[in-house]
């Protein structure tokens, strides 16, 4: 087979120079550049959440003679290894604005902020740190959206046994997707991912932004990378330039150092951040461990981002973690990450905690509440049972997990979300994602399901079924072989998702369906007469003798393995 490709003078010349320093390119020297030790094109976010088209399609960050070195580094990798689809995805590099999105009206959120954070780390100047950094997002949570699981109202049950109430109210979030779209147009399976992700996905966010700061101090201040074994302090240097940003003035940096682990692989940054003091009282930490490949697009690490502040909610405290009446509490994500060309995967953790680092000469403020697992996630499985938290460092609620496996030019691919609120539940909510990328018409198509998983302490991600009588009179917790599933598309014109099909409709009792049963279909607060009495589900299900998840696989769906 041959294979042809373009490439401009000066990269196909750093690509033979790389060449003949001895063959692998996995033994040539090269100098430590920022988008070596650094995560370059990484984000997370959902194929589903839209922003303007930043007509970009670079690989890797233009910057002279560096994305040269990078460009051919890469190159000469992929030639080495026969990887023809990070070929191709390079030559597409060379292009000012690739020909496939050229006409794209709107691209994903997930590809825009790849893009400011490289911007950030290379010390573009078209973005200003005061409009990107936001301490205040690290602490932020995540909501349901309008369309998914509203408060419902019901006056009789059919699932009602032995004197249990004939009338009452369903909690918010424990019915499914309840209306087709949210607003008019939006699918509601795209407007429920983007509004669960919010949470992580700002704090991810801000973690590699100011990451991204921290390594360019290093180039901005005429430092030198640490060799290994060692470490550099940049304290007062971030001090000065994090005290520029209007936002951040009133910020101390307690700590900040980056390290070269003693076998020269893995690469380590620590920030700790404080401000305000009693009831305002705010301290933030980001450790990002990062371990560089054979090229600037091949990588892997974890990251983590703890937030430490002051809550009256009980919901989230411990009564032996307490600043005078408020409770001491902390949001803690981690993200695990890979990168191999243009194939980007990421599986993050984020949940609520109780405590605060033991004090600020700690090392790791997070691991002074959160327990950890072997490769630097956070572990699902220690929870907390009751309002003391005592020795357990574990979760006290929100526990979520995040995976997604795309191309980050085209963002196709596949992303699977799971929550769970309380420590209690058995059962997580599940979403699953996968996005098609037609390269002729500049297409994407969105395959979406919504069911029940496993508890979030152990599960792996599949999907079991429905159920639609959470906690309802008789309830019963066995999931049915159902789900609930929605396609839509997006030309390369549009500015939104169109809806296509739609399969969600249901009753809130333990067969999916309402025989006697009244609710308020249209959650308006009243309950007209016969209102749900009579619904037959309308969910999809799987084909023959396949579970849900076979289904949802079969109709494309592969389930990102750093889930």
């Amino acid at each position: 087979m041959q294979f042809t490709f373009r490439f401009t003078p000066v990269a196909l010349a750093a690509a033979l120079s790389l060449a003949a320093c001895g063959g692998d390119p996995s033994t040539a020297t090269t100098t430590a550049t920022s988008s070596d030790t650094f995560p370059t094109g990484l984000s997370v976010g959902t194929p589903t959440e839209l922003s303007a088209a930043t007509q970009t399609a670079s690989i890797a960050p233009w910057n002279g003679m560096r994305y040269a070195a990078d460009f051919g580094r890469a190159a000469w990798t992929a030639l080495w290894k026969g990887d023809t689809r990070t070929l191709a995805q390079l030559a597409t590099a060379l292009v000012p604005v690739s020909r496939a999105h050229a006409a794209d009206a709107v691209e994903s959120e997930i590809k825009a902020q790849a893009v400011v954070i490289d911007k950030v780390l290379n010390g573009d100047t078209s973005i200003s740190l005061a409009s990107v950094l936001n301490l205040g997002v690290i602490f932020q949570g995540s909501n349901n959206a309008s369309c998914y699981g509203p408060t419902l109202a019901y006056s009789t049950h059919q699932d009602a046994s032995g004197g249990q109430p004939a009338a009452g109210t369903l909690p918010s979030g424990d019915l499914g997707l309840w209306t087709a779209t949210q607003g008019a147009t939006q699918p509601c399976i795209a407007a429920q991912l983007n509004a669960r992700v919010a949470g992580v996905k700002g704090r991810t966010k801000q973690g590699l932004l100011l990451m991204a700061v921290m390594r360019l101090a290093v180039a901005n201040n005429s430092l030198t990378m640490p060799a290994a074994g060692n470490s550099i302090d940049l304290k007062s240097v971030l001090q000065t330039t994090l005290s520029a940003v209007p936002a951040f003035a009133a910020v101390t940096v307690d700590a900040a150092t980056l390290a070269l682990d003693s076998a020269g692989t893995m690469y380590t940054y620590r920030l700790a951040l404080s401000t305000g003091s009693g009831a305002t009282a705010r301290s933030g930490e980001v450790i990002l461990k990062h371990t560089p490949g054979g090229s600037a697009t091949a990588y892997s690490g974890v990251m983590q981002v703890a937030g430490f502040h002051l809550s009256n909610d009980n919901a989230f405290g411990c009564t032996d973690h307490v600043d005078g009446a408020l409770f001491k509490v902390a949001n803690v994500s981690t993200l695990k990450y890979s990168r191999a060309g243009s194939a980007v995967e990421f599986g993050s953790r984020d949940a609520h905690y109780c405590g605060h680092a033991s004090s600020t000469a700690s090392s790791n403020y997070a691991a002074d509440v959160a327990t950890f697992t072997s490769d630097g996630q956070l572990d699902p499985s220690i929870k907390l049972t009751s309002i003391v938290r005592g020795a357990t460092l574990g979760w006290r609620g929100n526990f979520t997990r995040f995976a997604g496996a795309y191309d980050r030019v085209n963002v196709d691919g596949n992303f699977l979300f799971a929550w769970q609120a309380g420590t209690g539940d058995g059962n997580s909510r599940s979403l699953a994602a996968h996005v098609d990328y037609n390269s002729s018409t500049s297409t994407r198509t969105l395959s979406g399901y919504f069911g029940f998983a496993g508890d979030v302490a152990t599960t792996n991600g599949s999907l079991l079924g429905m159920i639609c009588n959470w906690a309802g009179p008789g309830n019963s917790h066995t999931p049915a072989a159902r789900f609930q599933s929605q396609t839509a598309t997006l030309a390369s014109s549009a500015t939104a998702y169109t809806l296509a099909t739609s399969k969600i409709t249901y009753a809130p009792t333990n067969t999916c369906s309402s025989t006697t049963t009244a609710y308020d279909v249209n959650v308006n607060g009243t309950i007209a007469a016969g209102e749900g009495v009579g619904t037959t589900n309308d969910l999809d299900v799987p084909t023959g003798a396949n579970t849900v998840q076979q289904e949802i696989e079969l109709r494309g769906f592969v389930k990102p393995s750093l889930f």
